[in-house]
């Protein structure tokens, strides 16, 4: 029996130490899904110094492994991407990437998922820390928010003023993820969306500043790039621009 092995490697072109954190934001309204687009919401990188941010229209792993920080905007449904794109999310946090869902969320249960639309639009801070520094209560933009159900790994840092978790933090793998029922930068028709400003500013902020990786992007494809693993995602489709890598493939014959 003929069985062919691929091994990759995928090395970084060029040096990413003057870039600042490269940051997805995932469209689903752009590729027929169901959740508000992300074309307002997208001025928020203007003032947010640190940050390259970019429109993902698909999460499969060569837009994903471009990224330090994927943010899942509103994603009630995801419309036309690959197949397997929460096995290639769980893949992309486990070797050290970090996700934020923010308003509808229905993944990574470890954590947290959206659960109970409630219409008691005041929230608080819990606990101490970086991702709470400078937040008070307040009164959300939008009028509901989303309760979370909470998993194993998960930390409140948000709650509903009945005590009810809004917003929570954990790690998976080598990663990191929040999941936030707050509708940050929704606007009133559902369908589009603006920059977040005062109180829901900051918490993104922070956030963002929270999920921030150790490991910079390349230096994760690189180290996961050596697994058999990548062989589902390798092909013309795949190695495509944006991310700016080079992809060597070799053959074994047994």
């Amino acid at each position: 029996m003929r069985t062919a092995v691929c091994l990759v490697a995928a090395v970084a072109c060029g040096a990413v130490g003057a870039q600042g954190h490269v940051v997805g934001v995932f469209d689903c309204q752009a590729v027929g899904g169901s959740g508000t687009s992300t074309d307002g919401f997208m001025g928020v990188f203007d003032g947010l110094e640190g940050y390259d941010a970019q429109v993902l229209t698909d999460l499969d792993m060569s837009a994903l492994y471009g990224c330090d920080v994927v943010i899942l905007y509103d994603t009630h449904e995801p419309g036309n991407v690959v197949a397997n794109w929460v096995g290639n999310l769980t893949q992309f946090v486990q070797a050290g990437g970090s996700v934020l869902q923010i308003y509808h969320h229905h993944q990574f249960g470890s954590v947290g998922t959206g659960v109970l639309k409630v219409r008691v639009p005041e929230v608080r801070p819990v606990g101490d820390g970086p991702l709470v520094e400078g937040i008070s209560q307040w009164t959300t933009d939008w009028p509901d928010h989303i309760i979370l159900a909470k998993g194993p790994q998960a930390t409140t840092f948000i709650e509903s003023t009945e005590s009810k978790p809004v917003a929570a933090r954990g790690v998976i793998g080598k990663g990191k993820l929040i999941s936030c029922g707050i509708a940050l930068g929704v606007k009133q028709d559902w369908r589009t969306s603006k920059a977040p400003t005062g109180m829901e500013l900051k918490l993104l902020e922070n956030m963002l500043d929270w999920l921030k990786p150790e490991e910079r992007w390349p230096a994760r494809m690189a180290n996961y790039a050596a697994s058999a693993e990548l062989v589902t995602w390798v092909g013309t489709k795949y190695v495509r621009q944006p991310a700016p890598v080079m992809v060597r493939l070799k053959g074994v014959v047994e």
